[in-house]
């Protein structure tokens, strides 16, 4: 069974949508899903930061190559106030310099940067919780300096 809802504020509908009977839940005038509006991430809307820790690898990089360079930096900022760095001008010039030391045939570049990158944080204890964090943001730093280098050299040329 399908119920239909439709919020009218005219001659034509602004909003129809379809809505299975059991997720119908029933005001006095409107019907409405409450999961409606929260839906699970999909490919076309922009991924939250939360989800970046908790997707699988291959999702995570595809939709890290389809970002942009701003959206990156959205995202490095709020995992780095995860880790308790507010100072993300400072992180970042830290990690550029060590991101131009490492040779590009190095097999261990991540956790070179990773090492960076916890060498930020204050206590062993918060090093160790805050692994996967530093995993996934030492991959999206790499990016983002790695397209902002990229975007530099394409405007110069």
């Amino acid at each position: 069974m399908e119920i239909c809802l439709r919020i009218v504020t005219g001659p034509k509908p602004l909003l129809t949508t379809p809505l299975l009977a059991q997720q119908v839940v029933c005001t006095d005038r409107l019907r409405y899903d409450p999961l409606l509006f929260r839906k699970p991430y999909t490919a076309h809307q922009h991924m939250k930061t939360i989800d970046l820790l908790s997707c699988p690898e291959t999702t995570l990089t595809a939709e890290l190559k389809r970002m942009k360079s701003k959206e990156l930096e959205r995202h490095t900022r709020k995992l780095l106030l995860k880790l308790g760095l507010n100072d993300y001008d400072a992180v970042m010039a830290t990690v550029i310099k060590a991101i131009a030391k490492l040779d590009a045939s190095q097999e261990n570049r991540f956790s070179a940067l990773q090492a960076v990158i916890r060498s930020f944080l204050v206590s062993e204890k918060q090093k160790v919780e805050q692994q996967p964090v530093v995993e996934r943001l030492a991959i999206i730093m790499m990016l983002l300096v790695a397209k902002k280098f990229h975007k530099i050299h394409a405007v110069s040329n």
